[in-house]
């Protein structure tokens, strides 16, 4: 039995790539139409059952938790974010 040559199974063919990137497009549109509607029914009903326990200053207050727990993660993941705020006494 003979093998496929290399070229016919390396590359896909030029019409199944244009429908990748068509469908890609397609699927960055339904992500970017569902992840801000997940999030608000998400943070409603958290932040509503917080308001239901905690009442308004309790909710604040995990919420200033949570917030501080996000900033000082990006501080220490990402230290270069920081580094064009320091001049370091060079223009």
């Amino acid at each position: 039995m003979a093998s496929p040559s290399p070229a016919s199974t390396s590359r896909p063919s030029p019409t199944s790539i244009g429908a990748c990137r068509r469908l890609r497009a397609t699927g960055q549109t339904l992500f970017n139409a569902a992840v801000p509607g997940l999030g608000a029914v998400v943070g409603t009903n958290v932040c509503g059952a917080l308001y239901d326990h905690l009442h308004a200053n309790g909710m604040y207050l995990v919420a200033a938790g949570i917030c501080a727990v996000g900033v000082s993660g990006l501080v220490l993941l990402l230290p270069e974010v920081g580094a064009p705020l320091v001049n370091n006494g060079r223009r």
